[in-house]
């Protein structure tokens, strides 16, 4: 989980990233799907931590609005680094179906089944 959300203005809200548990990459996915409703600044504040500002694009921050945002970044951020972990995990299993999928097959052996 990510510390709670602090308010710097009526539109803006921060926070920081603990990169040791969410990477780089979980953290670049989550903050993409909010670059439609928010302006998005990103700085590097220790060798593992990353502050992120969010500046709604359009009015004020709502308090009902900014308990909504905070639980939609747990939620995306512990998602995607779920998903990341699964596949990590899952990599050589996708790499053999790969080369199952893709091998060619022996036509030799289709044929001498059905006679």
């Amino acid at each position: 989980m990510i510390q709670p959300l602090e308010r710097v203005s009526p539109q803006t809200v921060k926070f920081e990233c603990d990169c040791t548990l969410y990477s780089a990459d979980v953290v670049a996915k989550v903050l993409y799907w909010l670059m439609g409703e928010f302006r998005i600044y990103q700085q590097s504040v220790l060798p593992n931590s990353l502050s992120v500002t969010l500046e709604k694009k359009q009015g004020p921050l709502t308090d009902v609005e900014l308990e909504v945002l905070q639980d939609r970044l747990n939620l995306d951020l512990n998602d995607y680094r779920l998903r990341k972990i699964i596949r990590e995990e899952t990599r050589e299993i996708r790499a053999i179906l790969y080369v199952k999928a893709f091998a060619p097959y022996d036509s030799d052996v289709l044929s001498g089944e059905e006679e």
